[in-house]
């Protein structure tokens, strides 16, 4: 299979390329920053014109670059709201008040795992110095890019790598000097990562992912061996009382059902419709990845972390909950995993100087066993037997 790259300069001396399919991905590399200028780089509009590059149909490979006014070709303004332009699968925006939304978020679920990432020692060990070899952390669908920079300041001695389908709002000189950014649909695949990286953190991207199988393969073969994935994706349902239960959507039928319950519903059924694999990443989340021929069984575990909505931060406080988002979360180190090298002196996740204290958070809630994972996912299906109304023609 070959492939061909163009930076900047070359377009310029050559022009464009034969091309038969365009695809989406845009990358410091691709406009001629190294990796420790990749730092300080940004999506500069009308940088360049659209390159091109030569492509073996089957692979599949998504390593176009983009030049010209790289707004026109990576966003699209729709009802107001500013939308990715590279998949009509993920419809959620890419503006101000989606980028609010991303933090806050992101900052609930910090708080419930009690820092970047759960099983902080398998991470920090897969992540310990070695004498001639490099870390690299990989982040799919970073979104803001917090999470990233994040662990490039925690992990200075790391490369950091976040990718999305749109740019991230970071200033240039908020973004370390061992962390850079980049555009792709992972739908596309991800040959280009296969083995380079020693952390790969997926994050809420689930609704935006067809063919959840093949893409679970695509994002595990990222993995050097004996390299953690973390995967944390929504649960379309929200759960009330302290046992966790379902509450059933309101309906004509049932107008004592719950509202927000609905809404999480009608969103869920309108991915489907696009074509979002959900029901794959559901499943495949909830069993755990202990069948995964890649991974070591006896790393991993399937979490569940249920976060307060409404007025949470008082709740959070108060130990008190009427109604909970569930996240799911799947970890797994690939084989084979080397013995564990000592972490000592590595900064350690909310213990970092200027770091907020780490809270003991009463929801998070980790599964050892894919007995015990399973049992669990069917015990959250009670009561989920109703359907709901059909949609107006």
């Amino acid at each position: 299979m070959s492939k061909e790259r163009w930076s900047a300069q070359d377009l310029d001396r050559e022009g464009p390329k034969e091309t038969t399919v365009r695809q989406a991905r845009i990358e410091q590399g691709a406009l001629n920053f190294s990796p420790s200028q990749a730092g300080i780089s940004h999506y500069a509009s009308s940088m360049v014109e659209t390159s091109y590059q030569s492509e073996d149909a089957k692979s599949k490979i998504s390593t176009y670059s983009y030049r010209t006014d790289m707004r026109a070709k990576l966003l699209q303004e729709i009802d107001g709201r500013t939308i990715n332009n590279l998949s009509d699968l993920y419809c959620l925006p890419s503006d101000d008040l989606e980028w609010a939304r991303l933090d806050k978020q992101h900052t609930a679920i910090i708080l419930g795992l009690g820092g970047l990432y759960p099983a902080r020692e398998e991470v920090r060990a897969a992540l310990a110095p070695q004498e001639g070899e490099t870390k690299r952390i990989l982040d799919l669908g970073c979104g803001t890019g917090t999470w990233a920079t994040e662990m490039a300041r925690e992990y200075p001695h790391a490369e950091v790598v976040g990718v999305d389908l749109a740019p991230i709002p970071i200033d240039n000189e908020a973004i370390p000097s061992n962390c850079r950014f980049e555009i792709d649909n992972i739908n596309l695949g991800l040959p280009h990562f296969s083995e380079q990286f020693d952390v790969v953190h997926i994050r809420l991207v689930g609704s935006g992912l067809k063919n959840f199988e093949e893409r679970m393969r695509d994002i595990h073969s990222c993995l050097k061996p004996g390299g953690i994935v973390i995967w944390i994706d929504a649960d379309f349902d929200l759960y009330s009382t302290e046992k966790f239960e379902y509450h059933p959507p309101g309906t004509d039928d049932n107008p004592g059902g719950s509202w927000p319950q609905r809404v999480l519903q009608e969103m869920r059924r309108a991915c489907l419709k696009l074509g979002s694999d959900l029901h794959g990443m559901e499943s495949a989340l909830d069993a755990g990845l202990w069948r995964d021929p890649l991974m070591d069984p006896e790393t991993c575990r399937t979490g569940s972390l249920y976060i307060p909505i409404g007025s949470w931060a008082s709740q959070l406080t108060e130990l008190k909950i009427h109604m909970a988002v569930r996240f799911r979360l799947a970890w797994g180190r690939r084989t084979p995993v080397p013995e564990t090298r000592s972490t000592q002196g590595m900064p350690i996740t909310g213990e970092r100087p200027g770091s907020p204290s780490k809270v003991n958070y009463p929801w998070f809630y980790v599964y050892d066993t894919e007995e015990a994972a399973l049992e669990q996912a069917e015990a959250r299906k009670k009561g989920k037997a109703g359907t709901l109304p059909p949609l107006p023609s």
